[in-house]
């Protein structure tokens, strides 16, 4: 009785690395784009949350509250006078984010009434990785909502 062993050639192992290889490349920066697409739509979509609160909480509390953009990655709220400082910080995990323009009626700051309703329209942009968030504030619905997601680069 005799035993062949069969295995593969050198060769056949040198082309399924290289197949893997090329598949690795065109696949990698792909996944990336993908990671940094979920990374700002879920900064932006807990930015806007945030925001929706600190309104929510104005309007609970019939005070006005002063919302502070800063390019750290941090939504500041406070009162008028200063006090009850509150600070969400984007810039750590799960986002990596920060924010990269702020404008409310030409302004970097947003007031919101004791009513929760703020002095003027306007939107941030969310910056994580590659990817950008517009995340726009109405009047009209007073609340947030994600407009736009682009990666960087693309038309």
């Amino acid at each position: 009785m005799v035993v062949v062993i069969r295995a593969f050639s050198l060769m056949e192992v040198l082309i399924c690395a290289a197949i893997l290889a090329i598949l690795g490349g065109i696949a990698a920066p792909r996944i990336a784009e993908s990671n940094a697409r979920a990374r700002v739509r879920s900064a932006a979509q807990s930015a806007a949350a945030i925001v929706d609160r600190i309104a929510a909480e104005a309007e609970a509390s019939s005070s006005e509250r002063i919302i502070r953009f800063g390019a750290d990655g941090a939504i500041e709220s406070s009162k008028r006078d200063g006090t009850e400082v509150r600070r969400f910080d984007l810039s750590t995990e799960p986002w990596r984010a920060m924010i990269t323009k702020a404008d409310f009626g030409g302004d970097i700051e947003m007031i919101i009434n004791g009513f929760g309703e703020s002095d003027s329209d306007g939107f941030f942009l969310v910056q994580s990785s590659g990817a950008i968030a517009r995340v726009e504030w109405t009047r009209v619905s007073r609340h947030c909502q994600v407009r736009e997601l682009t990666s960087i680069g693309s038309p």
